[in-house]
């Protein structure tokens, strides 16, 4: 079982990492195009918007995310499609509320901030409903359709929006409609993928009770490291005009690539643990944390590079970004060993380890980056989150040491 780590289970991180690195290869083209032709200001407005849009798919997606850890082995095709209709129905409800409520409030907000948040919020609607669908996939352990889609999506959204750029007619609403209606067709195309038809016959409350139950810890978890990660634009937008949040966001987006293993690692794990045998998890684990640190020795000095990587990636009107991309980088690097300590907390049955320190990385960067960002600026908050990453591995490693052993 162990040697899977050499074979199945590093072909399929392999086959996300591919899948994850050409879609943000090919994110990085957007971005490049977005910001030299339209520059830090409209950089913030596409923050808020991709923000949104995260926020909105990620804690839908949650009980999609819970019936996969569940049901790893088997599938149940009823299952599957409530919790597909239910994700659909609370998207739904979400997204108007979140209308409803923008509009109400769009007279105290900057020109163009609700704008970016509207367009955000139709985003994430066609992003959760593409990923209720491909989570069968993912139950299944069918990464080769899920990079294909991954890739062939990015590929879309990255000719489209270079014809604009060439044609001269790229702009930030264009870029938003480019995002919406990509995704609006890959929710058609998930559907080609999968081999469960979403209409038929419904799993019962009475079998749908025990997921909720197993659910509810990890929705719960997946809301608040969703704000805590994705809460920083909205405070620097508060406190800051668009320009300095495009700069911030910035050094952030382009370090924050460093994540794409970190998915693609957790992306594969959860539902290859989820089918171990508790004394085959601790030697696995070893196996997959010295590749990561491998990873992280090999991709550290990246961080010497800062200012000749964002030059050709941004350009000189991003040059103050630098500081930002220096201290987010370190922070995502450490966060790698950080995400596969969440994981374990699962495996173990001791998600409550992973709500807590989560809800304390939320309270910190509210608190402390409402206090911080007056008085020192935009990177206090890249220092707070620093701080909270350090803060989790050595809480989280001290509490799982003690419990594996």
């Amino acid at each position: 079982m162990i040697n899977l780590l050499k074979s199945k289970t590093i072909k399929n991180i392999g086959f996300v990492s591919f899948s994850r690195i050409v879609s943000n290869l090919f994110g990085m083209i957007i971005m490049i195009l977005v910001a030299r032709t339209l520059g830090p200001e409209s950089y913030g407005f596409l923050s808020i918007f991709f923000t949104t849009g995260f926020i909105l798919s990620s804690i839908v997606n949650s009980l999609k995310t819970a019936f996969v850890r569940k049901n790893s082995k088997k599938m149940n095709s009823q299952m599957a499609r409530l919790c597909f209709w239910i994700e659909l129905v609370v998207a739904l409800i979400v997204v108007f509320s979140g209308i409803i409520i923008l509009y109400s409030i769009s007279g105290f907000l900057v020109q163009g901030f609700h704008k970016a948040i509207f367009y955000g919020l139709i985003y994430g609607l066609t992003t959760t409903l593409s990923w209720a669908v491909l989570g069968v996939l993912e139950a299944k352990q069918s990464f080769k359709r899920l990079a294909y889609f991954t890739i062939f999506e990015s590929l879309a959204r990255v000719l489209i929006i270079s014809l604009l750029f060439l044609n001269q007619k790229l702009t930030i609403t264009n870029t938003y409609l480019v995002f919406i209606i990509i995704g609006s067709v890959g929710f058609v195309v998930s559907f080609f993928l999968i081999d469960i038809k979403m209409t038929g016959k419904l799993a019962s409350w009475k079998s749908f009770k025990p997921l909720l139950k197993f659910a509810k810890w990890m929705i719960l978890i997946n809301i608040i490291i969703i704000f805590s990660r994705s809460i920083d634009i909205f405070i620097a937008s508060y406190f800051s005009p668009m320009y300095e949040v495009g700069i911030y966001s910035a050094g952030k987006s382009f370090a924050s690539k460093i994540l794409i293993i970190v998915n693609s690692i957790i992306f594969v794990l959860f539902p290859k643990l989820s089918s171990l045998h508790k004394s085959e998890i601790k030697p696995y684990l070893k196996k997959v944390f010295r590749h990561s640190l491998l990873f992280i020795v090999i991709f550290f000095p990246g961080i010497f590079f800062s200012k000749f990587l964002i030059m050709i990636t941004y350009g000189q009107s991003f040059l103050r970004t630098i500081p930002f991309f220096n201290v987010f980088y370190i922070t995502f690097l450490i966060s790698i060993i950080v995400s596969i300590l969440f994981v374990i907390n699962y495996v173990i049955d001791k998600p409550q380890i992973t709500f807590f320190l989560a809800l304390f990385n939320l309270v910190i960067l509210i608190v402390a980056g409402m206090l911080c960002v007056p008085v020192f600026g935009l990177i206090s908050l890249a220092y707070i989150m620093l701080f909270n990453v350090i803060v989790n591995l050595i809480i989280n490693g001290v509490i799982l040491i003690k419990k594996l052993s």
